[in-house]
């Protein structure tokens, strides 16, 4: 019985000592690729500068920022995550702002374009939104699919709408200077990705 007692025990020792020796391999090899992996260059523009994608190039044209006023009389209707935003019983309004970025866009190329619009965020510190979709056809004349379609060697101004909503912020004090933040839209072009400063955008009333 003691015999068979120390087989086990011997047996499990191999096995814990085989366990270790394989989570380390694991560990350093996840170590070395990790610190041997290019980083992903981030490169930095400001309002103007234009941006080489391959086929196309964009450029950020300004920006604006809307309270939910505004929202709700291009939009009746629109519900927010807080409902609807004509609701004067929950305050829809006062806890939903919205900033469009303007950008051109333009396909170089000889062959029609696709863009996916939905690849362009905005963000401020750690808040961050994509474009929505919903909103896209009450700043621009075309549906999102045409807005994001480009004819060879054409150009056009889309207007990328950004939800903000007062839950997204730590407090009241953060939700009541939101406008006077500073923006940055993010474009992911392989291999690197574009930080396109705004700035604080243009309050409208």
């Amino acid at each position: 019985m003691s015999r068979l007692k120390s087989h086990f025990t011997v047996r499990s020792l191999i096995v814990l000592s085989t366990l270790i020796i394989l989570l380390t391999v694991v560990s350093v090899r996840i170590i070395y690729v990790n610190y041997t992996a290019p980083s992903i260059p981030c490169i930095e523009h400001s309002i103007g500068d234009k941006i080489d994608g391959g086929s196309f190039s964009l450029s950020v044209v300004g920006s604006k920022v809307y309270d939910g006023n505004y929202v709700e009389q291009i939009a009746p209707g629109y519900t927010s995550y807080f409902g609807d935003l004509d609701d004067a019983e929950t305050g829809s309004t006062n806890n939903f702002k919205l900033i469009v970025v303007d950008v051109e866009v333009t396909n170089g190329s000889t062959e029609k374009l696709r863009l996916e619009l939905t690849s362009l965020m905005l963000q401020s510190d750690a808040w961050k939104n994509g474009v929505s979709l919903m909103l896209l056809e009450s700043f621009n004349e075309e549906s999102p699919k045409e807005l994001g379609t480009f004819e060879s060697n054409s150009s056009k101004i889309i207007s990328l709408p950004y939800e903000l909503l007062s839950v997204q912020f730590k407090n009241s004090a953060d939700w009541d200077v939101v406008a006077q933040r500073d923006y940055d839209l993010v474009l992911s072009v392989y291999p690197s990705y574009h930080l396109i400063h705004l700035g604080s955008p243009e309050e409208q009333i």
